[in-house]
């Protein structure tokens, strides 16, 4: 479930918060679906990455910045040169 909910008046410099309320309900699978009103104007689109943190009583959420795609398939090209099952089993313990 996920939508608007009517809530008394509360002002907060001058804005009706009530107005400015969005709601989502977590499932039995922790799982939450972010209101359209809230992804439009957060940027939000599929497959954005999203952090969450735990900041006293609230939630804080951050899109994450993408990366070029190319770029990395372009590093990764490079970094082959310790990929071998030697390379990982000296590194597996640090």
């Amino acid at each position: 479930m996920c939508g608007s909910v009517t809530l008394p008046r509360v002002w907060v410099n001058n804005v009706n918060m009530a107005q400015r309320m969005d709601l989502a309900r977590i499932t039995a699978r922790g799982q939450a679906t972010i209101p359209k009103r809230v992804r439009d104007a957060a940027g939000l689109a599929a497959g954005d990455l999203l952090s969450f943190e735990v900041q006293s009583d609230h939630l804080v959420v951050r899109k994450l910045p993408t990366a070029d795609d190319a770029y990395l398939q372009g590093v990764s090209g490079t970094l082959d040169e310790w990929n071998s099952p030697e390379d990982e089993a000296a590194w597996r313990d640090l």
